[in-house]
């Protein structure tokens, strides 16, 4: 078992290794970025917004490596779930709660974002090659050091809504073995919904705060 884990270990190195290469050294997009046209004033009134050549290239070429970094992160995703079930990761992680403490919530602290940071640190490279897409043709302005600190604040709020929703989950299993389905899922959806729109509410203030700084909306310092 502990060479087989081992072995496990140092296979998803060397996978998360490969895909990060990938990251690193794909060759960029060869678009031809041009400087706006110079904005000429008109009295007739805007019908339309049409894109110019460039940014047209631009966004069918964009479309196209989301469609590819679509089915890579669905392959990725699919095939660490086959190596996590296959290495057992789930229940050596479960071994290590229960060898720690013998409260029940004090195992599911310990089970929960264990199992989740895993996934979520595995994933970590199609998440970073999205970034770098979004950057890379302009879709976004946020700096590497504050897209990682809105991964970790979303990984806080994801392990703390966990550690309830599975508390909840075996409680209702303990209470209600026949009906603890229904019950688990009247108090887990408004919980995840909740978290949710947290996560979505300090993003959208981190993106104001950048936009406000930038003098890009009204009130901002002239």
């Amino acid at each position: 078992m502990i060479r087989q884990s081992r072995q496990g270990a140092v296979f998803f190195s060397i996978l998360v290794g490969l895909l990060a290469a990938g990251l690193v050294f794909a060759p960029p997009c060869r678009t031809q970025q041009t400087p706006p046209p110079a904005s000429t004033p008109s009295t007739a009134q805007v019908q339309g917004y049409t894109l110019t050549p460039s940014q047209e290239a631009q966004a069918i070429a964009y479309a196209h490596a989301r469609h590819e970094l679509y089915f890579l992160d669905v392959s990725y995703g699919l095939l660490l779930l086959v190596l996590m079930l296959q290495l057992r990761v789930a229940p050596a992680y479960r071994n290590w709660a229960t060898n720690w403490t013998d409260s029940s919530f004090g195992q599911i602290v310990v089970f929960a974002p264990l199992l989740l940071l895993t996934i979520d640190f595995l994933s970590l490279p199609t998440a970073l090659w999205e970034h770098r897409l979004a950057l890379q043709y302009q879709q976004s302005i946020q700096r590497w050091g504050s897209w990682l600190a809105d991964w970790a604040k979303g990984e806080g709020v994801e392990m703390a809504i966990a550690i309830l929703v599975v508390w909840i989950l075996f409680w209702a299993i303990r209470k209600s073995p026949r009906r603890w389905w229904f019950f688990f899922w009247l108090v887990a959806v408004p919980l995840i919904i909740l978290g949710a729109a947290i996560l979505v509410a300090m993003i959208a203030n981190t993106y104001l705060t950048r936009l406000r700084s930038a003098g890009r909306l009204g009130g901002a310092r002239k």
